[in-house]
């Protein structure tokens, strides 16, 4: 593992952690501000910048479904899992418009709302739909939201999905195999921006788990998770040990992340890595359990 940094608290105690590298061929040291590939956990920002933004959830829209179920991966999409072979897509601002504009409309669109929510599904497309929504809804790209809604606010200075952005912050390369190489080239996806392609550090992300709007939290379906079984709006949700539990695993190409936090904030920890352990998942659960359990100094 080349480098990874953690963020964690418990009522109102902050413990921070940081060690190791950004990159194997130009090292610099990691600390809670750099900024480290996050996946799948660009999902919760962009959720909380739809639901600020305000339009509207529940209306049919062209293709079958609604917002609400985009948001809660009740929609009906495909999943198309980020890999390797689709890491690499448009770049141009057209992009996601363009890709929208080619989806196949619902037959039945003016009835979304009444045959409810489809079996879950996670939804890389739902969520690149959801964002084409908003920004048609509103006008404004929705990196902009993003910044405008929950980044300013929350004073998030090292996260966007804006390659530009990140690379004047020094951030971490991806990292693969063993021992640990760079992965390249650096990968972009217009259409799949908002569902996984973000940057962002343990201490900025840490900010934004301990302000997760309430409408986020609320059970919309079920999964086939074991303790946090069941998904919100941008988030996973569920409880362990009695005590109702929120976040979301992020995973890309040598990088990731893991958000967790207790629903009342009283505890959450976030985590990032530059080169993917076997299970990251579990050992973030480990220390929310210890913050819970410890006295934290």
């Amino acid at each position: 593992m080349p480098g990874a940094a953690l963020v964690g608290w418990k009522d109102g105690r902050v413990l921070t952690a940081a060690a190791g590298i950004t990159s194997v061929e130009q090292p610099s040291p990691v600390t809670v501000d750099t900024p480290f590939r996050i996946g799948s956990t660009t999902k919760p920002l962009t959720t909380a910048a739809v639901l600020a933004a305000g339009p509207a959830l529940d209306e049919p829209l062209p293709w079958g479904m609604t917002l609400r179920q985009l948001l809660s991966h009740t929609g009906g999409m495909p999943a198309d899992p980020i890999t390797p072979g689709n890491l690499y897509g448009p770049t141009d601002a057209d992009a996601l418009a363009r890709w929208a504009r080619g989806l196949p409309h619902g037959p039945r669109a003016d009835d979304a709302r009444e045959a409810g929510p489809r079996p879950w599904r996670y939804s890389n497309p739902g969520i690149a739909l959801a964002a084409y929504v908003t920004e048609r809804a509103t006008g404004v790209p929705m990196a902009d939201l993003v910044e405008r809604h929950v980044l300013r606010p929350l004073g998030m200075t090292h996260t966007s999905w804006r390659l530009g952005d990140v690379l004047t912050w020094t951030p971490t390369q991806c990292h693969a195999g063993s021992p640990a190489t760079v992965v390249r080239p650096a990968f972009e996806h217009a259409v799949y921006a908002a569902a996984g392609f973000a940057y962002s550090s343990a201490a900025d992300l840490a900010r934004f788990l301990r302000h997760v709007p309430a409408p986020m939290k609320r059970r919309h379906a079920d999964t086939e998770g074991e303790e946090l079984d069941g998904y919100g709006l941008g988030l996973y949700v569920g409880s362990r040990r009695g005590i109702a539990r929120h976040g979301h695993p992020g995973g890309i190409e040598g990088s990731g992340c893991q958000l967790q936090a207790t629903d009342d904030g009283r505890a959450g920890v976030a985590l990032v890595y530059n080169l993917q352990p076997a299970d990251g998942w579990s050992f973030a659960t480990d220390v929310l359990d210890v913050l819970l359990e410890g006295d934290v100094r």
